[in-house]
């Protein structure tokens, strides 16, 4: 088994857990370990870790979930922002797409549970892909141009319509002048 901790620009995360990683090998022997654990800081490529995971465990960012949703990975949500990502966590739970633990000592355990049991992981995995919306990005600019097509359309509508009604007042205004 592989652990990747992927900290972002958390560089303090990041050195804390490389830290730690050394120091329980060196007071380990590197055959018992359960997995390799590897801990980056920033990446350019977490599309391809998370379609690669079996698991993914996060916090409640709406981004993070969006994303393992398009890759079917099932989600363990350990935190959330309160208020902000709060629906998240029912999100991911109310559609069966993973679990909420809020014991940090029980997520590997929890990990370890799913992984031996398929049918958990394939349903988690069904029921992410349902909630996917992998061309939501386009179809939020799409939907935004056609917004802009409007206004423009109505903009000209009203350009129009302001210089008819200039055009029929100077003709009124004209045509009064001249029976005058």
């Amino acid at each position: 088994m592989q652990v990747v901790i992927v900290c972002g620009k958390n560089e303090v995360l990041r050195r804390t857990l490389l830290t730690a990683v050394e120091e329980a090998s060196k007071n380990s022997d590197p055959a018992d370990a359960p997995a390799s654990l590897r801990v980056l800081g920033f990446v350019n490529n977490v599309d391809q870790f998370m379609v690669a995971a079996d698991i993914l465990v996060t916090k409640a960012g709406p981004g993070t979930i969006a994303e393992a949703c398009c890759c079917r990975t099932p989600i363990l949500v350990f935190d959330f922002l309160p208020g902000q990502e709060e629906g998240n966590v029912s999100f991911v739970c109310d559609h069966e797409m993973g679990e909420h633990e809020t014991v940090p000592s029980l997520v590997a355990s929890r990990c370890q549970q799913w992984l031996r049991d398929p049918q958990k992981m394939a349903t988690f995995r069904a029921k992410a892909h349902a909630q996917a919306q992998p061309t939501s990005a386009i179809d939020i600019a799409r939907h935004t141009l056609e917004i802009l097509q409007d206004e423009v359309h109505i903009h000209i509508y009203i350009y129009t319509y302001i210089h008819l009604y200039i055009y029929v007042f100077y003709v009124c205004i004209c045509m009064y002048t001249y029976i005058l």
